[in-house]
């Protein structure tokens, strides 16, 4: 696929149209998401997924809407299901078109009846909006619809174990209440327009989601049916549902007529991949009000993560011009720092942040450092942020972090066996994967850099508790390269150091040491590097986590839980890592454009193809290491699209000099 239209050869095909995923969002971090058939293929799939006030988690309140057409004796079910053994009913038949942006929307073609649906979630809302549409017809048909409710938490699967009625207010026709439980919010339905509902509550039982099966998971659901919207429809007729979770004051039309002006422009049609990628881009943005703005990791399973924030914030923000926007994210991260630490977790799908991982606070410095370049606003970094970064190097200087440890040399070393506290935290068959605890190149890389950093913006004027910085950085300057530096042809980086073991893995973790404004290597180092690292790690598709020559490498990401866990750092591409492997590679080829156009055309699957490979409009987590790369993990991830964006904006600019 290089398109977000899909036409009736692939939508009549079951088998390829469920590999593709769609999103809407609506910047709360509440979204909607299914395949182009609207046939659930994962627990996350559906129509209103949303948190729930001040409780943690976001719940999935509305699956589906299933719909008939009929006229006279002849019904057309326009949705698909599946069941065991069997897809019911088979929809799917009946579509024409559906395009993915610049939101969801499916074309029905039933003989000369033409009928349109489109999903929409209107910003600052959490609701969504289901428009229908009888674009041809010769005849008067008649429209059902039957809402299936979930209502559980979006990691879980419900049984049959409610049952409750409708409640029709305002006596207009067009408002009704459902509340399934006492603890839970109501979930509201309005129309454009007077519909008749004829209760007939019922349990539609034994969903099966494909690729919960596939994962290991359990993959069997039963949703609530409470009855039957009903409304006669003719050529023109339009008729627009909105589901919220509780009231919400403003009209279905209003708000439909609101979202759909502020997304399409005159030219949707000639947007490039790179065009609609970036568009996307602010699915990824939540606004948290006076708290500021955040990131959420990756649609739909992930939420709130500090280390993916800041790296996904330079593109997602910066890149785009969107300065305002980084300074509210870097603000709202900065408010929880704690003990030298930013959060691994915080926001909508927890109740108190959690504080397990050592590179997200590092990581708040390099993001503050991009910010600056980018902007410009020293004054402003300084007055805003310069407290937290203060207060973070105090408590890492004063031990008050329980992970890590400044050593005598001046590196940080941290963790034990039992704890996996950098990026490549997977866990197995009950134990860590990728063993990092100790001196691990990219948080020493990131240690320092931060230091420098901070006495840039202080300009030397340092606190009286960090009067110290100048005499660590000479430290770790005289022992840096004696600690990781492996000296082969061409020479490159140990992974991680310990007293009595030196990993001299080859990863891309070692880029940052390269890639980061103050760098402790030399330009001879850093071509050298960049030699081992495009040799054995670059793919078109993003960089492995491992070299194909390592034993432990494993080139496809399959299998239960721990058997996935176990390949996704031992070989496992990830788009994110270009960005800073295009760092790099410009510094080494500087103001050179016949090397800029050569990576430019050598990642071009990642600025086309697979922007509709999987999770359509965006760019998935994870690929296999092995060709062809096949999309896996979660398929829209905020870190893979900014990155894919940053490093595509580097490039260009590169060109254009």
């Amino acid at each position: 696929m290089s398109t977000a239209e899909f036409n009736f050869d692939i939508l009549t095909n079951p088998e390829q149209a469920l590999r593709y995923d769609w999103l809407e969002t609506n910047g709360l971090g509440a979204y909607a998401s299914s395949t182009p058939l609207e046939c659930h293929t994962r627990k996350y799939h559906g129509l209103l997924v949303a948190p729930m006030g001040d409780y943690p988690g976001r719940f999935n309140f509305l699956s589906k809407m299933d719909v008939t057409l009929s006229f006279k004796k002849n019904v057309f079910h326009l949705s698909t299901n599946k069941y065991p053994d069997v897809f019911y009913p088979t929809g799917h038949k009946y579509y024409e078109k559906f395009l993915a942006y610049p939101y969801p929307t499916f074309i029905y073609r039933i003989g000369d009846i033409v009928f349109k649906k489109e999903i929409i979630m209107p910003q600052g809302q959490n609701a969504v909006i289901i428009n229908y549409e009888l674009l041809e017809s010769d005849k008067v048909i008649t429209f059902q619809a039957r809402p299936m409710l979930a209502f559980r938490s979006f990691h879980a699967l419900a049984g049959e174990n409610f049952n409750v009625q409708v409640k029709m207010y305002g006596d207009t026709g067009k408002e009704w209440k459902i509340e399934p439980y006492d603890l839970m919010p109501s979930l509201v339905f309005k129309t454009n327009k007077k519909v008749d509902f004829f209760p007939g509550p019922d349990w539609n039982k034994n969903h099966e989601y494909l690729r919960e099966r596939k994962r290991g998971y359990d993959f069997n659901e039963d949703l609530f049916c409470p009855g039957m919207f009903e409304k006669k429809m003719k050529k023109g007729d339009r008729l627009t549902f909105m589901a919220s979770v509780g009231d919400i004051k403003a009209k279905p039309d209003a708000l439909l007529k609101k979202e759909k002006s502020r997304r399409v422009s005159e030219n949707d049609s000639e947007k490039s991949p790179m065009d609609i990628l970036k568009a996307n881009s602010s699915q990824f943005i939540i606004n948290h009000g006076k708290e500021g703005l955040s990131i959420i990791a990756g649609y739909p399973w992930f939420g709130e993560w500090g280390r993916d924030a800041m790296i996904a914030l330079p593109g997602l923000t910066l890149s785009l011009g969107k300065f305002k926007e980084a300074h509210k994210v870097l603000t709202y991260f900065a408010k929880h720092a704690k003990n030298g630490l930013l959060p691994n977790q915080v926001g909508v799908d927890c109740g108190e942040p959690s504080y397990n991982t050592i590179d997200a606070g590092l990581l708040f410095f390099a993001a503050t450092q991009s910010y600056q370049i980018a902007s410009g606003e020293a004054k402003k970094i300084k007055r805003d942020l310069g407290p937290t970064m203060t207060a973070m190097l105090i408590s890492m200087l004063n031990g008050e972090n329980p992970y890590l440890e400044i050593l005598e040399n001046g590196l940080l070393s941290v963790g034990n066996e039992n704890t996996q506290l950098t990026w490549m935290d997977a866990n197995a068959f009950g134990k860590p994967v990728t063993p990092r605890h100790g001196c691990a190149i990219e948080i020493n890389a990131l240690w320092y850099n931060a230091i420098k950093y901070y006495m840039e913006v202080y300009s030397n004027k340092l606190p009286k508790e960090l009067k110290v910085l100048p005499e660590l950085c000479e430290k770790i300057e005289a022992s840096f390269l004696d600690c990781f530096w492996v000296e082969d042809e061409p020479g490159y980086l140990s992974d991680c150091v310990r007293e009595d073991d030196k990993d001299i893995s080859v990863r891309p973790n070692q880029l940052y040491a390269a890639s980061l404004p103050y760098s402790l290597l030399n330009e001879d180092q850093i071509k050298s590097l960049l030699e081992r690292v495009t040799r054995e790690l670059l793919t078109p598709r993003g960089m492995r986590t491992l070299s194909p020559k390592n034993p432990a490498y494993i080139g496809l990401y399959a299998g239960n839980q721990d058997q996935r866990d176990s390949a996704y750092h031992q070989g496992t591409v990830w788009p994110w890592p270009i960005g800073i492997f295009t760092d790099v590679y410009l510094k080494v080829h500087k103001d050179d454009k016949v090397k800029a156009k050569e990576l430019l055309d050598y990642f071009a699957p990642l600025f086309g193809e697979d922007i509709f490979e999987y999770g359509l409009c965006s760019i998935s987590e994870i690929k296999n290491g092995n060709s062809p790369h096949e999309a896996k993990g979660t398929p829209f991830q905020a870190w893979s699209v900014s990155e894919v964006i940053r490093t595509y904006n580097l490039l260009e600019e590169s060109l254009s000099k």
